[in-house]
């Protein structure tokens, strides 16, 4: 894949389609970076800014657990609540300790979910950091715990991260704002017509950080 930023993009890409072959309709706005789904659009207030998905991550992987699911014969309440009560302590846990096999499949679908974390699913952040402390020795509990939290993302829907470029109000007193307004400048360029629409629930973020 090539990257390519840039004010001046037709004539770079014209460059590169003259050296290398391109494959037909795949020059265009991202959609896709390091896993994330990604896109342009405006915030509620009429901010051009990008924003940043999980869902063809989660897609798949929903759909390979809920196999595993099957395969095991049992069901999962989806629920409001990532764990199957919101007073699970899986400290607590004393159901069997999971075979070999089972455990391999436990640390990958907490891989997936730490990367989901990472691409804005913020509202499971928590419960995949504490049921992630038990890699090493989990138990059957700790891997149901694992299949709820999927059932919950599937109920739950997509969401997406807005990146707001605009600088917020706060009582941050700087010398002089004169780059710092111009840093944060909006800029009004057009969404193109072929950048894919940002899929999910948005969850607005702020891309301005105080270093003082």
């Amino acid at each position: 894949d090539l990257l390519c930023v840039s004010h001046d993009l037709s004539s770079i890409m014209n460059e590169f389609a003259e050296l290398y072959c391109l494959k037909e309709g795949s020059v265009g706005p991202p959609s896709h970076y390091l896993g994330a789904d990604i896109a342009k659009t405006h915030t509620a207030t009429g901010v051009l800014c990008w924003a940043m998905g999980s869902h063809s991550d989660f897609t798949n992987a929903i759909r390979i657990v809920n196999g595993y699911i099957q395969d095991s014969g049992r069901e999962f309440r989806k629920s409001g609540c990532p764990f199957h009560t919101v007073n699970y302590h899986p400290e607590l846990d004393d159901s069997p300790l999971l075979e070999p096999q089972e455990i391999a499949r436990y640390q990958e679908l907490i891989g997936i979910l730490h990367w989901g974390c990472e691409l804005g699913r913020l509202d499971i952040l928590h419960q995949v950091a504490i049921i992630s402390t038990f890699l090493a020795a989990p138990r059957q509990g700790h891997l149901d715990e694992v299949y709820h939290i999927f059932s919950y993302l599937e109920m739950a829907g997509s969401r997406c991260l807005l990146f707001d470029p605009s600088v917020p109000e706060c009582d941050v007193v700087f010398p002089d704002t004169t780059g710092l307004e111009k840093f944060y400048e909006v800029d009004g360029e057009p969404i193109p017509d072929d950048m894919p629409l940002p899929r999910g629930i948005p969850v607005l973020m702020s891309c301005f950080a105080d270093a003082s």
